[in-house]
């Protein structure tokens, strides 16, 4: 026979693992929800960058930057045909082994620079260097063999 005492200790235990069962099972569900529609706005026409990769990485060169509105708006305009051009050229970027979607964004590159004031074209060398989109890569592994093969160390971690 189990005692009062042994009986309300292993009614709260049980109480207990439900609860840290079920939290754990909601926060799971929250998680793949979210997730699930995150990628579902990242994706635009063909699988490129959808509207809110795009609006993501402008808030983020526009914080880091500190890019007035006209910078801003020539900045969304070359990202727009950017992500128009990406496209077309990821259609053949197994055939010649990305050469082109390099330098196309090269020049992408080439015309956001030409548009950033001095101060802030050093800073976007170092966002430039963590990857084209700022913050970390999507998938692991994605920045640590360069076009040759080389190995690249891992970004730094962003500071505090």
């Amino acid at each position: 026979m189990v005692s009062p005492k042994t009986k309300a200790a292993l009614i709260l235990g049980l109480v207990f693992v439900l609860g840290i069962g079920t939290g754990g099972a909601s926060a799971f569900a929250i998680v793949q929800r979210r997730h699930a529609a995150m990628l579902r706005d990242d994706v635009g026409v063909g699988g490129g960058a959808g509207p809110a990769m795009l609006n993501r990485r402008m808030r983020v060169l526009t914080r880091k930057l500190d890019l007035d509105s006209v910078q801003e708006e020539k900045i969304n305009a070359i990202f727009q045909r950017d992500a128009e051009e990406s496209f077309r050229l990821g259609e053949t970027m197994f055939e010649n082994c990305g050469e082109p979607l390099r330098t196309h964004r090269k020049k992408t590159d080439d015309e956001v620079r030409a548009v950033l004031r001095p101060d802030q074209v050093s800073r976007y060398e170092d966002l430039a260097k963590r990857g084209r989109f700022p913050g970390p890569p999507p998938f692991p592994g994605r920045h640590e063999h360069g076009p040759g093969g080389e190995h690249f160390p891992p970004p730094p971690p962003p500071p505090p």
